[in-house]
C-alpha cells in the first residue's frame, strides 16, 4: 500500500528503499548523480527486505508486548525464553541482520522498555545512551 523508490544513500554509501510518503523535501541539484558504477539494484525476488550476510546480527531480548516485532519483520529466528521468577511469562528473544543501525536505533527506542538489544554491545550502548539524551531532554523542558 506504500510507494517507494529505489536510490543511492549518501548517508549510508549504498542502495536503499525510500518510502515516498516519508520524503520531506525534494531538491534539484547542479550537479549529475554519482552512482558508484558497482552499486547493485535491489532484487526483491526474496521479498521486500532480504539482508546481506555482511550485515551483524543484533539478538533483541523482547517482552510479552513486543512480540509483535518477530511477526512483522523480517529475522533469523526467535526463541522463547524460559520463565523465570520475577519475569514476565512470554518473553522471546530475536536475530535480526543489521543493514541500518539508525533503524534498530529507532525499532528499539520505540518499543521503549518492551525490547533490549542483548549484543552486540556497540549497538547496546548507542540504543541506551539515544534513550538517555531523549530522558535528559525531556526532563530538560519540564
Amino acid at each position: 500500500g506504500h510507494w517507494y523508490l529505489e536510490g543511492w544513500c549518501h548517508r549510508a554509501q549504498d542502495v536503499r528503499m525510500f518510502r515516498l510518503d516519508r520524503v520531506e523535501s525534494v531538491e534539484v541539484l547542479d550537479a549529475a548523480a554519482t552512482v558508484p558504477t558497482d552499486a547493485a539494484t535491489t532484487d526483491l525476488s526474496r521479498g521486500f527486505f532480504a539482508p546481506n550476510d555482511s550485515d551483524p546480527s543484533a539478538r533483541i531480548r523482547l517482552a510479552p508486548e513486543a512480540a509483535w516485532v518477530a511477526d512483522y519483520y523480517p529475522h533469523e529466528g526467535v526463541t522463547d525464553l524460559p520463565d523465570l521468577p520475577g519475569q514476565p511469562a512470554g518473553r522471546a528473544r530475536l536475530i535480526l541482520r543489521v543493514g541500518d543501525p539508525g533503524w534498530v536505533r529507532r525499532l528499539l527506542w520505540r518499543l521503549g522498555g518492551q525490547a533490549r538489544v542483548v549484543s552486540p554491545d556497540w549497538l547496546a550502548r548507542e540504543v541506551r545512551a539515544g534513550a538517555l539524551d531523549a530522558a535528559r531532554a525531556y526532563n530538560d523542558d519540564m
